[in-house]
């Protein structure tokens, strides 16, 4: 069921947004990243990044989507995986957002965890208090896909051009319906 979620919500373009998200993002678009003849791709990301982050504080109404992006470790010396764990520490649970997303719970869960311990407006619980029914975590879940997708969005109009194989590396287990749900902040984070 969460599959066809994300490929609704990819498909109409997130249609139905949250109040507290109706225009901001499209008053605050992620600036195109370039890459002039004779710079290199990496030093032109170091000042886009700048940039980049300024309009996601913007348009999400505070630090917490850029502490959720920041939060992803990659494994040393992989190239094909990033980690996203539900609380710091090493017992927390992770999964690879570069991986296809499984529809179980427990992925779910640990992107909205993740999400809370990052302040995300995403519901209005605690999370010690959505753990006691999932409909609260789905709905949060829910919520969060709205930000992803269209983060996702954004991230593709902003650097399809300039990083062409990070953009390939985040989508290579998904196909041109269903886009990675994580493959907006794969791309930040590379």
């Amino acid at each position: 069921m969460r599959k066809r979620q994300l490929a609704n919500m990819n498909r109409n373009k997130i249609s139905h947004r949250a109040p507290w998200l109706a225009g901001s993002l499209g008053k605050h678009p992620l600036p195109l990243l370039t890459s002039e003849s004779g710079s290199t791709l990496l030093a032109a990301v170091k000042g886009w990044r700048k940039a980049a982050s300024q309009a996601t504080v913007a348009a999400t109404k505070g630090q917490w989507f850029i502490a959720f992006m920041l939060s992803l470790k990659r494994p040393r010396g992989s190239m094909t995986s990033i980690m996203l764990s539900a609380k710091d520490g090493n017992a927390s649970w992770k999964i690879d957002i570069l991986a296809e997303f499984e529809d179980i719970a427990t992925n779910c869960e640990i992107l909205v965890c993740r999400a809370k311990n990052c302040k995300a407006p995403i519901h209005a619980e605690k999370w010690d208090d959505m753990l006691k029914g999932q409909d609260k975590i789905d709905a949060a879940f829910n919520q969060l896909c709205i930000y992803l997708n269209e983060f996702n969005s954004q991230m593709t109009n902003a650097t399809a051009k300039a990083a062409p194989v990070q953009q390939a590396v985040a989508e290579a287990k998904y196909d041109d319906d269903l886009r990675n749900p994580s493959g907006g902040i794969a791309v930040y984070v590379k």
